[in-house]
């Protein structure tokens, strides 16, 4: 029997958290020889020319520009994602080829991100990601909770490919690494107050000081925002479908003992509700008395006989010391996290309960992680990083379900616990070994434990507080994540690459299991080929780069999911993926900037075992392997246009148009429907005053009212999919001084 285990994890996370601490201490306490900033992006002196991009995503002790790396990445700075009026990292992987950062409405705040066509397409929280979110270096250990608003931030990178030597497991379609913004040691306050369709109201500020002059400064950045439902319920006009309330509060502590020294303390807490699930019903399979009006009749209308509620809580502290010592720099990042999600859950769309998530469905998980780093130089030809990492997470995930078939009602609940700790160490080292050529070396090495115990769905009473354990086991793993590549710069302007990677996604157990034992299954791994190209040309007036890749897939994990959503991971798959990205810049003249992204992506399973496509209960695997992998467009590209003038002595216009395009996508595994091809057109129109210091937008998003869907699910009674929002026009106000 089953009754509470998160004191026995409690222990064990306490256990852990001591561990990193002795480790990391005689870091912390080693003094430092000398101090050497990274300087930040700075715009060229020279008129009509594109700016520099730097990134940090190389993990060397300083940033290099984005055109220099020999990796695929798009970066965002906080004044781009503010001016484009973006919300959150589903809006900005639009803006990056090869890349969909999409949500999944059955937990509203889960990430199911997919780089170069791998990703998860699933709310499960023992389901690893494929690409892994670090929030100011800090590993997310699950899916669920790690899509929140954006705000106060200095930048968002996206590494496209493999990761893994860098950064571990769990990266094997790329990282996306966001860094909130540092104080400034002055005193200085920002602020942004929105109006949007649906009564979409939102208020941000910041507000920063110094506290010890020149030695500790402060600043706290505060975000709420409430909006009323996206969609119209016809079941019940009064209240709408997809409304949200929001908080974040994040204080940051900044400590420069002295000119070799920075120590920085980050706090976040929020609190995201939402109501009413975005789910239109595509199918009803189920007998007809089963449903019963009203039934919606335009495109972005629902109902729902279930209106429900979902609350997501998270607080966490992230600490960093920087040291500078000698030619290098030595970074320790510490982190803790915990996330709590109460979720209720239409999945089918109708008016009759054929498939609800109910009280008390849920997750509790708490995270720590440590790392130390250290990045440097030898002498004058090799660029060094080395470094060792503890992560250890504890998660009690359980789910209750109403589900109406054709043979009557059932409501199985089921519940899950996951003891996790991986722990690793890494090298890479830059090798220039003759002038304009690189060669990158490196490999990390993880040790990995998960203990599962898992009672299967019908086997704990309705409030999921006895169950009945079905899995109770222990797997650890070992994995060695190589890296090479060989990088020629003939000129300033032009840089050519070559590289490959091995990367893995972590075995483990399913907590949504249905048949069976829940596991183990086996990590799953990629070899990643690159090829690439990066160029500025005419002066830089234009920047051009293109990259070729392949990944080669083994032991694909996959959700095998029957007509009943019953629900088992096993390794079923191998796949390969390859494709083309490319992206454009021309700044034709001063102040107007065009741009262009394009990715194609062919993927192909070699082989997809226990899949039954015929419904005899009898696996297909010489069907299978022809099917679609999930939620691949074969071809996404984006357009936009920017431009900026003065008006005189009063201040600036800015204007900016964007089109972003996905192509037909499979909506599962068995390929049983597809989502059609749409496009996404934006645009806003602004004001800013000579001295800066406050700006005036008038933005919108989805102006041609295009219907879209982020997933779906089809099972044996009902086919549904997740829309994304309507068309929304909002005004912006923001200040700075």
């Amino acid at each position: 029997m089953m009754t509470d285990y998160m004191g026995h994890y409690r222990a064990n996370l306490i256990r852990a958290a001591l561990a990193a601490s002795v480790a990391l201490a005689p870091m912390l306490l080693a003094r430092p020889a000398w101090a050497q900033e990274a300087s930040a992006p700075e715009a060229s002196a020279r008129s009509g020319e594109l700016e520099e991009i730097v990134v940090t995503g190389t993990r060397k002790s300083r940033a290099e520009a984005l055109q220099d790396v020999a990796v695929s990445v798009s970066a965002f700075t906080g004044s781009q994602i503010e001016s484009s009026h973006i919300v959150n990292l589903v809006e900005l992987g639009r803006r990056s080829p090869g890349v969909q950062l999409d949500t999944n409405g059955t937990f509203p705040a889960s990430a199911n991100f997919y780089i170069r066509g791998i990703g998860i397409n699933t709310t499960n929280p023992s389901d690893d990601p494929t690409v892994g979110v670090f929030v100011d270096g800090i590993y997310q250990g699950v899916n669920i909770g790690a899509l929140t608003d954006l705000f106060d931030l200095d930048s968002v990178e996206i590494l496209r490919g493999p990761q893994g030597t860098l950064f571990g497991r769990n990266v094997t379609g790329g990282a996306v690494l966001v860094r909130t913004r540092r104080p400034s040691g002055e005193f200085q306050v920002r602020g942004e107050l929105g109006y949007a369709s649906f009564d979409d109201k939102s208020a941000k500020i910041s507000i920063e000081a110094p506290i010890v002059k020149g030695a500790l400064n402060g600043k706290i950045a505060i975000l709420y925002r409430d909006r009323d439902g996206l969609f119209s319920n016809a079941a019940n006009p009064r209240k709408r479908i997809a409304a949200m309330d929001n908080l974040i509060i994040r204080p940051v502590l900044e400590w420069k003992p002295n000119d070799g020294v920075t120590v920085t303390l980050i706090g976040e807490v929020g609190k995201q509700t939402d109501q009413g699930t975005p789910i239109k019903n595509l199918l009803i399979k189920a007998p007809a008395a089963s449903i019963t009006p009203p039934v919606p009749a335009g495109k972005f209308d629902l109902v729902t006989d279930f209106y429900t509620h979902t609350e997501t809580q998270w607080r966490q502290v992230t600490g960093e010391a920087v040291f500078d010592v000698g030619s290098g720099r030595i970074t320790a990042n510490a982190g803790y996290r915990k996330l709590k999600v109460d979720n209720q859950a239409e999945l089918d769309g109708t008016a009759a309960p054929l498939f609800h998530f109910v009280d008390p469905t849920g997750l509790r998980q708490e995270q720590l992680v440590g790392e130390i780093v250290y990045a440097g130089e030898i002498g004058s030809r090799i660029d060094l990083t080395v470094g060792a990492n503890i992560f250890h997470q504890t998660i009690d995930y359980k789910e209750a379900r109403v589900i109406t078939s054709n043979t009557g009602r059932s409501t199985p609940s089921g519940r899950g616990l996951l003891n996790h700790t991986a722990g690793g160490v890494f090298a890479q080292a830059d090798w220039r070994f003759i002038d304009r050529f690189t060669l990158t070396l490196g490999g990390r090495y993880t040790i990995e434990r998960k203990h599962a115990r898992v009672a299967n769905f019908g086997q704990c009473n309705a409030t999921v507080t006895v169950c009945n354990i079905g899995t109770d086991d222990s797997t650890s793993w070992r994995d060695f994540t190589p890296k090479a590549a060989l990088k020629f710069q003939p000129t300033d302007d032009l840089t050519l690459y070559a590289s490959y990677t091995r990367g893995f996604r972590s075995g483990g157990y399913n907590l949504r299991n249905s048949i069976g034992p829940a596991g183990p299954y086996d990590p799953e791994n990629v070899d990643a080929y690159e090829l690439g190209i990066k160029s500025e040309w005419l002066d830089r007036h234009v920047r051009a780069n293109l990259s070729l890749y392949r990944n080669d897939f083994r032991n694909l994990q996959r959700q095998v999911l029957d007509d009943q959503a019953r629900q088992r991971t096993i390794n079923a798959a191998s796949a390969r993926i390859q494709g083309v990205e490319a992206d454009l810049v021309v700044v034709p003249v001063d102040g107007l900037s065009l741009s262009g992204s394009l990715a194609y992506t062919d993927a192909k399973y070699g082989e997809y075992n226990g899949l039954d496509l015929t419904g005899d209960g009898i696996p297909d695997p010489a069907l299978a392997r022809n099917l679609k992998l999930t939620r691949v467009p074969k071809w996404v590209y984006s357009l936009a246009a920017a431009y900026e003038t003065a008006i005189g002595s009063a201040g600036s216009i800015n204007a900016q148009i964007a089109f972003d395009h996905t192509a037909e996508r499979a909506g599962n595994d068995a390929n049983t429907f597809f989502f059609a091809p749409y496009g996404l057109l934006s645009a806003n129109l602004g004001f800013t005053t000579a001295d800066r210091k406050y700006r005036i937008s008038l933005y919108a998003k989805n102006l041609t009212n295009k219907i879209f869907y982020s997933s779906g699910t089809d099972i044996g009674t009902f086919r549904a999919a997740y829309l994304g929002a309507p068309r929304t026009i909002g005004v912006t106000f923001g200040f700075q001084f």
